[in-house]
C-alpha cells in the first residue's frame, strides 16, 4: 500500500469513528482496525446493498429526503469545528 493509501485509510477510520460519535447517520459499523506488516486492516460491518433504481419510486424520495438531512447535518458539523 502507498503511503497515500495508508493516510486514506487511517482517514477513513478517523470519519467513521467522528461521524459515529457526533451525528446519528447510519453508517456501518467499525468494528476493529490494525496496522500489520506495513498494511492497514478494517473490520467493518458487511450490509447488503439494492441498487436505488430497485427501489419504488416512494422509497427512492424517502432516501433522497434522507441524504439531504444527513448533508445538512454534516455541513453544520464542518462549521463548528
Amino acid at each position: 500500500i502507498s503511503r497515500f493509501g495508508k493516510e486514506r485509510l487511517y482517514n477513513k477510520v478517523v470519519l467513521i469513528v467522528f461521524i459515529t460519535e457526533y451525528t446519528n447517520i447510519l453508517i456501518p459499523k467499525l468494528y476493529y482496525y490494525f496496522k500489520d506488516n506495513k498494511a492497514i486492516y478494517l473490520i467493518i460491518e458487511y450490509i447488503k446493498r439494492i441498487g436505488i433504481n430497485e427501489l419504488e419510486e416512494e422509497k427512492r424520495k424517502f432516501i433522497k429526503k434522507e441524504l439531504e438531512v444527513y448533508l445538512e447535518l454534516l455541513k453544520e458539523i464542518k462549521s463548528k469545528f
